[in-house]
């Protein structure tokens, strides 16, 4: 085996250079959600600040209000009911916990992703919160004056929104589907077409086409084996017998 000099000299400083990967090092989930920001389902010019992070007013009407709402990681509401109102949670980024009582009257702790939704009608005990690591964006569909006659029976937990959080600028647009097609394939299938596309002839132009090019002259020759019953002259070419001239050409 030969011997490397360069290596044998930076073999010592290779392995210093070495580094083990500590345990929890990477990338956390809070800190992915901290970069691309926080409601982005929220508008931006109807934001208020919440006790459990933040909201917005989207829609009130004599029956019922819809409101988007931003619940920080670590944070959950009070635990009580409405004894005349119905509410409904749908689930727009993140994970929402739910804690609601059964009908035998026992506590019980669902988890509801990105889309679903948790219905909470008059009289249900009921409270939603966040996970420990990360936020959640809800939108809230209730009766009108629902917080009037709400009764607590336990406390919420609320340290609102930290301080270090980016809140994003808007709700962010939601890309049209083009059929899995980027512009690129679009446009290599278009030339495709257009090559493979048969081109017609010059004898084949149409009317219309004919009459943007101008007048046009047929010869004989262009026309064998289409009208030569009507042309004479149709055989006159190169490699095909010309047809007999003179006074007794036409005869039989």
């Amino acid at each position: 085996m030969s011997f490397n000099p360069v290596a044998a000299a930076n073999f010592g400083k290779r392995r210093k250079q070495r580094k083990q990967a500590l345990p929890r090092q990477g990338t956390k989930h809070s800190d992915i959600m901290r970069r691309n920001g926080l409601g982005t389902t929220l508008p931006m010019d109807a934001r208020l600040y919440s006790r459990s992070g933040m909201a917005a007013l989207l829609f009130s009407g004599k029956d019922f209000v819809v409101r988007g709402e931003l619940l920080a990681a670590g944070n959950a509401t009070s635990y009580g009911f409405n004894p005349k109102g119905d509410r409904m949670y749908l689930v727009r980024d993140g994970a929402l916990f739910v804690t609601f009582e059964d009908a035998e009257g026992n506590k019980q702790i669902k988890q509801f992703q990105s889309g679903s939704s948790f219905s909470a009608p008059a009289g249900t005990k009921h409270c939603v919160g966040s996970s420990g690591t990360a936020d959640v964006e809800i939108l809230v569909i209730e009766s009108a004056k629902y917080g009037d006659k709400w009764q607590e029976l336990e406390a919420g937990v609320g340290s609102g929104l930290p301080q270090n959080a980016v809140l994003a600028v808007g709700p962010q647009p939601i890309p049209a589907r083009t059929g899995d097609i980027d512009k690129a394939k679009r446009a290599a299938v278009a030339e495709r077409v257009s090559r493979n596309r048969r081109q017609p002839k010059s004898a084949e132009l149409t009317a219309a086409q004919r009459g943007q090019a101008g007048p046009r002259t047929v010869t004989g020759s262009q026309n064998i084996g289409r009208n030569t019953a009507s042309n004479p002259n149709s055989g006159n070419v190169t490699g095909v017998n010309p047809m007999p001239s003179g006074p007794g050409g036409f005869r039989d």
